[in-house]
C-alpha cells in the first residue's frame, strides 16, 4: 500500500522490478536500419549513444545485441535469454512501437539515468534506464494500458486487456477466458500486501500470469488487476477499503456480467485474508482458495518476521505489534507500526479471518507450505486447530512450494531473476477446486 515501506518486508516482497531487472524500452534512431550492432568497438563513446542503441534494437526486435552492453549488475542476475525475453514479452503486449519521447537525463555518482515515455499501439511505458561507463546497469518501467485489446492464444484462450476504472483510479486489468461459447467457472485473483501489478510481478516471476494461463488451459477463466496502491491513490488515507475492498467488489461485479458458471476467489498472502471478508458479504461467491496466507493478525506475523531478521530487538517488535493491534481511531499525530500508519491499522483491525470463513459458509481450500519462509509453522497450526473439523474447509500443506508458488528459495534474491515454471500440481489443484 502507499508508503508502507517497512510493512512485512519479508512476507510481501516489493512487487515492482528494481535496479538490475527490466521490463520495457522504446525506440530512437541510431542510423542503422537493421538495428544490429553498428559499432566496431565494444564500448560506446557516450551513454546517449547507448540509449539510442537500446531503443533502436528493441524497435527492430534485435534485443540480443543489447545484452552485450549490460554491466555485471544485470549479467549476474539475468541470462541473455531471460533479459531479451523481457523486451519480447512486452512487445507482444504493446504491439507496434510508435514513438519515444526525448529522454530526461539525471546524473549521480557517475551514473546517468535516462527517463522517457515509450508509446506502443496498446500501451504507454514510463521507462527508466540507468547507465554507467556506457554499460546498462539497471532499468525499470511502469506500464499503462491505453484501451481494450485482446491477445488470442491456442485452445481458444483469450486475454482481454482493459482499463479498470473505479473511484477515480485507472488500473490495468486482464480477463483471461476460454472463448468456446460455453460457460466456465471464473476466479478473481487477489494479490498480497504492497503495491502489486496485475501479474503480481516479483523479479522476472509473474505468478498471477502463470496461474491465469494455467487455469485457462484447464477450463477456468480469471480476472487479475493492478492494485491501486501501485501508482498511488487519490485518497490521502489508505486502509484496507482503499487498498482492496473497493476494487475487489467492482471486479466481482465485472465477473458476474461475464458468461461464467461459478464464481471463486483466490487470495494470495494478505489477499487470503481479504477473500473471506468479501465472501462473507456476497452470497454469489461459490468458493475460495487461500494461498500461502495466515489466520493470524498481520502485526503478529510482521513481528515474527522482524524478530527472525533482527532477534536483538525482539521486545521492541513485540511492543510495536501490541500497539498496532490496539489502534481504533487516528490520533492527531500520525503513528506508524511496521511501516503502516494508524489509519491503516484501524481499518485492518476490523477483520477477523476465521470468523469470516465460517460466516461465508462455502467451500474453502487452504494451501500452505512448510517451505514458505514468509509464513511460520504457527500459522499452519492455527489453520488446523480452528478449521480442520469444518466440513467446508480443506487444508493442504506442501513441503516444496515457496511463498509465491515457485519451487525456489526466495531468500536467494538472484533466483527471482531467473524464469521458473509454476508447479503443475498447484495449477491442477486450483482448477480442480473450481470445477
Amino acid at each position: 500500500m502507499k508508503k508502507r515501506s517497512g510493512l512485512l518486508c519479508v512476507l510481501f516482497i516489493m512487487i515492482m522490478l528494481c535496479t538490475a531487472c527490466g521490463k520495457e524500452t522504446g525506440q530512437e534512431t541510431t542510423g542503422n536500419d537493421e538495428g544490429v550492432n553498428f559499432r566496431d568497438e565494444n564500448v560506446f563513446a557516450t551513454n546517449e549513444e547507448l540509449f539510442d542503441f537500446v531503443m533502436e534494437n528493441w524497435k527492430n526486435h534485435t534485443e540480443d545485441a543489447i545484452y552485450e552492453y549490460t554491466g555485471k549488475e544485470i549479467q549476474t542476475l539475468m541470462s541473455k535469454e531471460d533479459f531479451t525475453g523481457v523486451f519480447q514479452r512486452l512487445s507482444v503486449i504493446g504491439g507496434e512501437l510508435l514513438s519515444v519521447s526525448e529522454p530526461q537525463v539525471t546524473s549521480s555518482f557517475g551514473t546517468d539515468v535516462y527517463t522517457a515515455v515509450v508509446e506502443f499501439k496498446n500501451v504507454t511505458l514510463n521507462l527508466t534506464v540507468s547507465m554507467k561507463v556506457a554499460k546498462i546497469s539497471g532499468f525499470t518501467y511502469n506500464i499503462h494500458f491505453k484501451d481494450t485489446f485482446e491477445i488470442r492464444h491456442d485452445n481458444n484462450i483469450v486475454e482481454k486487456h482493459f482499463v479498470f476504472k473505479n473511484d477515480g483510479c485507472e488500473l490495468n486489468a486482464v480477463y483471461t477466458y476460454v472463448d468456446d461459447g460455453e460457460k466456465h467457472p471464473a476466479v478473481l485473483l487477489i494479490a498480497g500486501s504492497g503495491p502489486s501489478d496485475y501479474n503480481e510481478t516479483i523479479g522476472l516471476l509473474s505468478p498471477f500470469q502463470d496461474i491465469a494461463q494455467g487455469l485457462a488451459q484447464r477450463g477456468v477463466n480469471s480476472l487479475r488487476l493492478d492494485k491501486r496502491t501501485l501508482n498511488g491513490t487519490p485518497n490521502t488515507k489508505v486502509g484496507v477499503e482503499e487498498e482492496y475492498f473497493a476494487d475487489c467488489r467492482e471486479a466481482i461485479a465485472f465477473l458476474k456480467e461475464q458468461n461464467i458458471s461459478n464464481l471463486y476467489l483466490l487470495g494470495h498472502s494478505l489477499g487470503g485474508q481479504i477473500a473471506p471478508e468479501l465472501a462473507a458479504k456476497d452470497e454469489d461467491i461459490d468458493g475460495m482458495i487461500l494461498f500461502n496466507s495466515t489466520p493470524r493478525h498481520l502485526a503478529d506475523l510482521a513481528c515474527d518476521q522482524y524478530i527472525a531478521m533482527d532477534p536483538g530487538n525482539k521486545n521492541t517488535y513485540i511492543a510495536c505489534a501490541e500497539e498496532a493491534k490496539k489502534v481504533q481511531n487516528m490520533e492527531s499525530e500520525v503513528r506508524y507500526y511496521f511501516g503502516a500508519d494508524d489509519y491503516y491499522w484501524s481499518t485492518y483491525n476490523l477483520l477477523d479471518t476465521i470468523e469470516s470463513i465460517k460466516a461465508a459458509n462455502i467451500n474453502t481450500l487452504i494451501i500452505n507450505s512448510t517451505y514458505d519462509n514468509q509464513i511460520f509453522q504457527t500459522d499452519i497450526d492455527i489453520w488446523k486447530e480452528q478449521l480442520e473439523d469444518d466440513e467446508n474447509v480443506t487444508i493442504h500443506v506442501y513441503e516444496d512450494i515457496s511463498h509465491f508458488g515457485y519451487k525456489i528459495d526466495t531468500k536467494n534474491t538472484v533466483l527471482l531473476y531467473k524464469k521458473s515454471d509454476f508447479p503443475v500440481e498447484l495449477l491442477e489443484e486450483f482448477a480442480g477446486f473450481c470445477e
